[in-house]
């Protein structure tokens, strides 16, 4: 396999994976922000089948299926439903 994959920090201490130039990471938060806030992408999109693919500093989360934002209750309808590959 010929992938590029780099992680990226920035001077605020934020943390990216990268996989031939789209945020990636199969095992983990994609972005990791200093102040504790997480966002999960594949392919460059946000996407988590296990919880939510953004968990802010504040509590509040965001549920993203392949790029697309669904409510909680959507959400887990779909992934019950759905084989992702």
């Amino acid at each position: 396999m010929n992938d590029n994959y780099y992680i990226y920090v920035n001077d605020y201490g934020t943390i990216k994976h990268f996989c031939n130039g789209k945020l990636h990471k199969t095992d983990g938060p994609a972005i990791e922000e200093s102040n504790g806030t997480k966002a999960y992408f594949i392919n460059g999109k946000l996407h988590r089948e296990d919880g939510p693919a953004i968990e802010y500093f504040n509590g509040l989360k965001k549920y993203y299926l392949c790029g697309k934002e669904y409510s909680y209750e959507e959400w887990l309808k779909i992934k019950n439903l759905v084989v992702f590959l």
